[in-house]
């Protein structure tokens, strides 16, 4: 009866290993043509800048830490997907230290919302009993209740 519990464990063990395989080279292609995608998109966004552009200099940084978090964490979820499938024990320390480094960079990728409204070119800023707002929009007012 052992004999045969063991070998299920063995034969659960190596499918895990070959899914984790599996899934390791597509986290590694994904990182590839994303890296690929982004140094791309970051080139052609640095020429329009130096071509004069003047307020593409936030597009630039933004597609640069952005797309730096997102090849980060696909490069340390391949790593994580690598460790198990070469016969490293499945929940290690150092794959909780990975999982962990992914949520790092999840977090500084979060963006927090501005607290200064800023209207349109063109409209003007409305500010009335309890309302801030641009003109010809939907503003929300101290009741929480939508006005238009």
């Amino acid at each position: 009866m052992k004999e045969s519990s063991d070998f299920g464990l063995i034969m659960a063990l190596r499918k895990l290993k070959r899914t984790c395989k599996a899934l390791k080279l597509c986290f590694l292609v994904a990182t590839i043509v994303l890296s690929i995608f982004w140094i791309v998109v970051v080139a052609t966004l640095l020429m329009g800048w130096l071509n004069g552009g003047a307020g593409a200099i936030n597009a630039v940084l933004y597609a640069v830490l952005y797309g730096a978090f997102v090849v980060l964490i696909l490069w340390n979820l391949t790593k994580l997907f690598d460790g198990v499938g070469r016969e490293d024990a499945p929940f290690s320390s150092s794959q909780a230290d990975r999982l962990q480094t992914i949520a790092v960079i999840a977090l500084a990728g979060v963006r927090t919302p501005s607290w200064t409204p800023r209207c349109p070119e063109g409209s003007s800023n409305v500010r009335q009993e309890g309302q801030a707002g641009c003109a010809g929009s939907v503003v929300l007012d101290v009741r929480r209740d939508v006005r238009g």
